[in-house]
């Protein structure tokens, strides 16, 4: 192909830039470019000027391949590529050590900048030269000493009651709200080319179960719907929620051995109230169960309960992908991946709870690692 002078050929050949143009528009474009804007502005500014260029083509002429190609064609010497050296020697490896080691460390792309490399590079360095791993801080609560030398008791206190092999008869309960958009899930994005295309917002549908479940060392028992004043009404917690499991199906599952069993709950308001307490100590009295006083649990300590991190709190995730546009279906759902959970992870979660409490007391109430990734790592591996 015969080529004018002074035409320079783009590999996206649906917009041209005419011949007597170039030198302007090339102009145009490298200043804007020195402005720190995105190619997308850039096209969009020089649209408003009369010219129409495609961000192929913007990205051609500032990596000089307009140039580069018509050399080539022509059989005249190559200009050089604007692409950043790849420098991976140990001076800059030394550098990159020191710009990433730091407690707030400079981005890949800042640290790239700053070599005169590419992110690629500094990627490569981190990973493979330096042998880095990505780790993620993990954010907390704030603690007092008082929360601190809390933490570290009750986690003690706590490990007592799973001390030995009495993990088999934890019982851990808990409530949550489901939604019915939490099945059918939507994704928040989705890729067009028309810039003035108006995006319907996907509405929260306010329909929603309150349903409470329980985990134990030998399964899930069943899951259950309760009122939604559940959390300020500690008759209706007891009524609702704490008889149907401990004296029904803790007894359907236990057996002979329900008096070993002990359950564990958060520290909501309907379960700190007197009347919650009073029946904790009859049904002790009565049939042996142990309901861990609030006293004993750590406070600050949202990560420590493993229906939190593994059970409901998995169970609200599951449902993306699924159907369900009315309560009844939403009901079924949710049930059909709770009954799923086999026991053996069950009591896997209820081990890593011990790993837990000997954490938090080893780092003498301190907050530990973000302990999601135990569960993400140990209990929910990738098939």
């Amino acid at each position: 192909m015969k080529v004018k002078e002074r035409h320079v050929v783009y590999r996206w050949t649906k917009f041209r830039i005419d011949p007597p143009k170039i030198d302007s528009v090339e102009a145009i474009i490298r200043v804007l470019s020195e402005d720190k804007m995105t190619y997308r502005v850039i096209q969009d500014k020089l649209l408003k000027q009369g010219h129409k260029i495609s961000i192929g083509s913007i990205s051609h002429v500032l990596n000089s391949k307009g140039k580069i190609r018509q050399a080539k064609v022509n059989g005249l010497p190559q200009s050089k590529d604007n692409r950043p050296p790849i420098v991976r020697n140990p001076g800059n490896i030394r550098k990159v050590a020191r710009y990433a080691s730091n407690g707030n460390p400079l981005s890949q792309r800042a640290i790239a900048k700053k070599l005169g490399t590419s992110h690629t590079t500094v990627n490569k360095i981190i990973h493979g030269d330096l042998v880095m791993q990505t780790r993620k801080k993990h954010r907390g609560h704030t603690l007092k000493d008082s929360h601190k030398q809390n933490r570290k008791t009750n986690a003690r206190e706590l490990y007592a009651h799973l001390g030995g092999k009495r993990s088999d008869f934890a019982l851990n309960l808990e409530e949550a709200y489901f939604y019915i958009q939490d099945c059918s899930g939507e994704r928040r994005i989705f890729f067009t080319k028309d810039r003035n295309l108006e995006v319907a917002p996907v509405m929260n549908k306010k329909e929603k179960l309150m349903i409470g479940g329980a985990m134990t060392g030998r399964g899930a028992l069943p899951l259950f719907k309760v009122p939604h004043n559940l959390k300020g009404n500690s008759h209706c917690y007891v009524r609702e929620v704490l008889k149907p499991l401990l004296e029904v199906e803790g007894q359907k599952r236990y057996g002979e051995d329900t008096s070993n069993v002990y359950a564990h709950h958060d520290a909501t308001s309907s379960h700190n109230a007197r009347f919650t307490q009073d029946y904790a100590r009859e049904l002790t009295d009565r049939t042996w169960v142990t309901l861990i006083s609030n006293s004993e649990i750590p406070v600050k300590s949202p990560d420590e309960s493993p229906v939190d991190v593994f059970g409901l709190g998995i169970l609200k995730k599951n449902p993306f992908n699924r159907r369900a546009s009315t309560l009844k279906g939403l009901w079924e759902v949710v049930n059909e991946e709770w009954n799923s959970t086999p026991p053996e992870k069950c009591l896997e979660v209820i081990v890593s709870w011990q790993r837990r409490l000997i954490s938090i007391s080893k780092r003498n109430g301190e907050h530990v690692e973000n302990t999601g990734q135990v569960h993400r790592r140990v209990l929910c591996p990738k098939n």
